[in-house]
């Protein structure tokens, strides 16, 4: 049911469009920040020797690679349904944060290989200076593309670009972390911290892959909506006085979008307008509470024996 609702999806295609640009200029954000952060960092690297800054030269180039998948994939789950996509491309946001959390996983693993070995052969780190400005920047630009992610997140729901943020996310503790390194390293001859360092933050991004790993796979598996929210959904159809029970309610996420489908049962001996009537009220009533749902409605006539599990 969603026919005679035109009015309630042209808002509904309005506040794609928004979200649509916003996504855009995240993130272009994210690739020039990347970017810059890969190219500092690897003049910082030579110069300084620092395993820590290895590691964070890794995580910022994996960031790199991340945001451009991220962003063919968000400019794929853009696209309108077409005839052979009837439900839209939303999943692709959750294939490419699948494929990033993978490949996260595997190059990080070399980072705490790395670190391993230092450890076992701490090397003092030279021209500290400059590994402490490239760091104070990284943290800097870091920190402002965060919250523009934050922000976006927020409208979109988004699931490539709270990837992405993730990953930002874990640069800000990462940065802190290599830039106490390098101080304690050089200024207190603190060598094996460089190596700690670099094996804490390799561990804490793989603890946060994983996260976004499972989170993707629930989506491409068609996992339920939130209990709290499907709670929810059942509470505003039951509202409406001429719901005498509702069943077969199923939920699931695509993208920026929730789909439902419910069945509702009304007083038999109605009106079939009448039936529409009441169904488009419940509809209005769903979207005015979750603006990003897509509802299917099945009208059935009270008592009518199915085999159902009453909701």
């Amino acid at each position: 049911m969603s026919g005679s609702c035109n009015h309630l999806h042209n808002h509904f295609d309005f506040s794609e469009i928004q979200n649509s640009r916003l996504k855009s200029r995240v993130m272009w954000a994210s690739v020039s920040v990347a970017l810059t952060l890969v190219l500092s960092k690897i003049i910082a690297w030579y110069l300084t020797g620092s395993i820590s800054i290895l590691s964070s030269l890794t995580d910022s180039f994996l960031d790199f690679f991340a945001s451009v998948v991220s962003f063919i994939a968000v400019r794929q789950a853009m696209k309108p349904a077409d005839e052979q996509h009837r439900y839209g491309f939303g999943k692709a946001e959750a294939l490419a944060a699948l494929a990033q959390s993978i490949f996260i996983i595997l190059s990080v693993s070399y980072v705490a290989y790395e670190a391993v070995l230092h450890l076992q052969d701490p090397k003092p780190i030279t021209k500290p200076f400059i590994g402490i400005v490239v760091m104070m920047i990284s943290i800097v630009l870091t920190l402002f593309l965060v919250r523009f992610q934050t922000y976006v997140i927020t409208k979109t729901r988004s699931v490539a670009i709270h990837a992405d943020s993730a990953h930002y996310k874990a640069d800000l503790y990462l940065n802190l972390t290599v830039l106490v390194s390098i101080i304690l390293s050089y200024y207190f001859s603190l060598f094996w911290v460089d190596g700690v360092m670099g094996l804490a933050v390799a561990s804490y991004i793989l603890y946060t892959s994983y996260g976004i790993a499972k989170h993707s796979i629930n989506i491409l598996m068609d996992r339920e909506l939130p209990v709290n929210m499907k709670n929810k959904i059942i509470e505003i159809i039951k509202k409406n006085p001429e719901v005498k029970g509702l069943h077969e309610l199923k939920t699931r996420s695509s993208g920026t979008r929730d789909f439902v489908q419910v069945h509702i049962e009304m007083d038999g001996e109605i009106s079939l307008k009448r039936a529409h009537e009441i169904s488009y009220d419940i509809e209005k009533a769903l979207i005015a509470s979750f603006p990003r749902i897509h509802l299917t409605i099945h009208q059935d006539p009270a008592g009518v024996d199915e085999l159902h599990v009453k909701l």
